[in-house]
């Protein structure tokens, strides 16, 4: 270890690593990559990492939103075009897939409901 405590640099590549990409509160895109001896040790510096990126008001690559914030809902222009929009009860439906088969439907009381469309 050097005197200002970082590790030399021995041009042998870290056994693991992570990266992240985030934007400064000042606008600056930003890339930091934390290297260790194993993934835990690479997992708990991630943690640290992410904790003062969040409490120094950085945002993730690609987002111009609090890490905190949730996403904004996706607006469908019209719902009732939706392949998974149930035109008899008004409601989004879920996909399902099984034995290779995929459909919406979603429950009303105990009934299941494929808004009346086909597989």
């Amino acid at each position: 270890m050097e005197p200002n405590g970082a590790i030399p640099n021995t041009g042998n590549e870290a056994p693991a690593s992570w990266t992240v990409r985030y934007h400064t509160p000042e606008g600056f895109d930003a890339m930091l990559t934390l290297r260790g001896g194993s993934g835990a040790d690479v997992l708990r510096a991630a943690a640290k990492c992410t904790e003062w990126l969040v409490e120094h008001e950085c945002t993730p690559d690609g987002c111009k939103r609090s890490p905190t914030e949730a996403p904004p809902p996706v607006a469908v222009a019209d719902p009732s075009t939706a392949p998974n929009w149930c035109a008899i009860h008004q409601a989004t439906m879920k996909m399902h897939t099984a034995n290779g088969e995929s459909w919406y439907s979603h429950k009303i009381g105990d009934e299941w409901c494929r808004g009346g469309k086909a597989k």
